[in-house]
């Protein structure tokens, strides 16, 4: 490193040049390490604040009393940096730290947040994760996205109602389904797996038979219509 750095035919020159070079790398190991010490101090006293938050939250527990939307705003006073799962709901949390986006007058609480259907909020890694990787327990877990909160509170003057936006794939098998929307086009379906819809879309128009393609048999495909001669007797 130090003779790339450093290239001379004197040997005097080439002692300096060495040592400037390898006080610019101490200089920048030196800045590094304090970079990394004040990142570990910071996370250090989170964790502590954690560990306080978490002591007194099982404190209550013991007491039989767990957060809900009604003393989650006390509790967040005394502990800023909570997060903390519904005891409830799978797919909701509490962060006292910020704020939830969504605003509306019958929302319970500023702190209580919702994750994005179809992920689910887990107690591990205090994340909205995906649901395949979350254990619920006896917590309610929301398989429709018109089960979320953010659309039970939407308002009831709305174009297109949710379970037309959002098709319902409880009771379903695994695999794609016709489904029915409010819309002029080619027909909709629905994909489903574990209960959820993982995806909507559209048959495509085949342009080699230049014919509209239909659900059949769990995929888009040709109709097959056979016409059958009627004997008048």
């Amino acid at each position: 490193l130090y003779e790339s750095e450093c290239n001379s035919q004197h040997d005097s020159f080439y002692r300096v040049c060495k040592v400037n070079a390898l006080e610019t790398t101490i200089q920048r190991s030196e800045k590094q390490n304090k970079e990394l010490l004040l990142r570990l101090s910071d996370s250090e006293q989170k964790n502590l604040k954690n560990t306080a938050a978490y002591r007194d939250i099982l404190k209550l527990y013991r007491s039989q009393i767990v957060p809900n939307d009604t003393n989650i705003a006390e509790m967040c006073l005394q502990h800023t940096e909570l997060v903390i799962g519904s005891s409830t709901d799978c797919h909701r949390y509490y962060n006292c730290s910020e704020q939830s986006r969504f605003v509306h007058k019958k929302w319970p609480t500023p702190y209580l947040h919702e994750c994005v259907y179809p992920f689910m909020f887990s107690e591990e890694t205090l994340k909205c994760e995906n649901y395949s990787m979350v254990f619920c327990w006896k917590r309610f877990e929301a398989t429709w996205e018109c089960r979320y909160f953010f659309h039970q509170y939407e308002s009831p003057i709305s174009v297109i109602p949710c379970q037309d936006r959002f098709p319902n794939c409880e009771g379903y098998d695994d695999g794609l389904w016709s489904t029915f929307r409010r819309r002029i086009g080619p027909p909709w379906h629905k994909i489903c797996k574990n209960n959820r819809t993982i995806s909507i879309g559209q048959c495509p128009f085949d342009e080699v038979l230049n014919i509209q393609t239909f659900i059949v048999n769990g995929t888009c495909d040709v109709l097959q219509v056979v016409i059958k001669n009627s004997t008048t007797v």
